[in-house]
């Protein structure tokens, strides 16, 4: 009896740890208009894509963004979705999740 306990809860333990990881997320590329979201000076960037997802940028070299505020930028990342039960955003977080950035390259007209 002792045993079948001992199979039950080892089996148990193994299917949560494992529930635990996240499979990683696909690269992918999103096109919009990087803006500064907060007040100073807690202010954080964004990204609002043209088909009007909100996302919040993190990328090494945050400051290498600022000055292309305003300007049609193509990045390729990952997004992370933000999962709230609440339905209530996180402090400088926006709707649509955040977009970790690999790469960008300012769109040219």
């Amino acid at each position: 009896m002792k045993q079948y306990f001992k199979i039950i809860f080892l089996t148990l333990l193994v299917i949560c740890m494992l529930s635990s990881f996240s499979l990683p997320s696909k690269k992918t590329s999103i096109r919009g208009y990087i803006k500064v979201y907060g007040n100073e000076p807690f202010t954080y960037l964004g990204v609002e894509t043209t088909d009007g997802k909100q996302y919040k940028l993190e990328y090494s070299e945050q400051k290498e963004l600022y000055p292309l505020q305003g300007q049609l930028v193509i990045f390729e990342g990952i997004i992370k979705k933000s999962y709230s039960l609440k339905k209530k955003l996180e402090l400088n977080s926006l709707k649509d999740g955040t977009f970790i950035v690999d790469s960008y390259s300012i769109e040219e007209f």
